[in-house]
C-alpha cells in the first residue's frame, strides 16, 4: 500500500485574496466574455487602423498568390449584382479581372477576423469565443456598412472599397467591406 503513494504530491489551495497578487488576472477571468464588447473596443482601435495598410486589390484580383485574408483597397465599376440573396455580392471590374464585394444584409465567412492580428486564435479561451468574434465582425458591418447601401443602384455604378479578402477555392477573391462608397453613373 505504501508504494501506491509515493507519487503523491501534497499542495495546499489558497483562494486569491482580492488584494494579493493575481487578483486583477483572476477578475478579468471571472467576467464573462462579450464579443460585442470587445467587437466595439476593437473596430476604432484595431480594424479602421488597419484599411491605412490595405493593399490595392488590382494585383489579387489578377491572380496574385495570397493563402490568408488580406487588407485590400479598391474602386470598380460594378458589373453585375445579386441582390436576391440575403448574401448579396456585387460583381465590380478593377483593372482587367473582377472581384466579389459582399454587399449582405448576410454576410459569409471570417475575413475580417482572420486578417487582423487581433483576433488570432491564440487570443481566445476557445473556439466558440472565436467564432463569436468573427460573427460580431460581420454583424457590425451589416449595421454600420451595409444597411445603408442602396442595393437597387448598384449596377453600373462605381464603387469604392476597403476590407479584408478571402481567396475561395474557386479562385475568386471576395471582399468583406468595411468602408463602401457607391457612385452612381450619370
Amino acid at each position: 500500500v505504501m508504494g501506491l503513494t509515493a507519487g503523491c504530491r501534497i499542495a495546499t489551495v489558497r483562494r486569491l485574496d482580492d488584494r494579493g497578487p493575481g487578483a486583477e488576472a483572476a477578475s478579468a477571468a471571472a467576467r464573462p466574455f462579450d464579443a460585442v464588447e470587445l467587437v466595439a473596443a476593437a473596430w476604432d482601435a484595431e480594424v479602421l487602423p488597419a484599411l491605412a495598410r490595405a493593399r490595392d486589390v488590382t494585383g489579387l484580383a489578377a491572380g496574385e498568390a495570397t493563402a490568408q485574408p488580406v487588407v485590400v483597397q479598391g474602386r470598380g465599376r460594378v458589373v453585375d449584382a445579386n441582390v436576391r440573396s440575403r448574401a448579396g455580392t456585387a460583381i465590380v471590374e478593377v483593372g482587367a479581372a473582377r472581384v466579389v464585394v459582399q454587399i449582405g444584409p448576410v454576410l459569409t465567412g471570417t475575413a475580417i477576423r482572420d486578417a487582423l492580428p487581433a483576433f488570432g486564435f491564440d487570443r481566445f479561451v476557445n473556439q466558440l469565443q472565436h467564432a463569436d468574434v468573427g460573427n460580431e465582425l460581420n454583424a457590425r458591418v451589416e449595421q454600420q456598412v451595409l444597411q445603408r447601401l442602396d442595393r437597387t443602384k448598384l449596377r453600373g455604378a462605381s464603387l469604392s472599397f476597403a476590407g479584408m479578402a478571402r481567396r475561395d477555392e474557386g479562385g475568386q477573391l471576395t471582399v468583406t467591406p468595411v468602408r463602401l462608397e457607391l457612385q452612381e453613373q450619370p
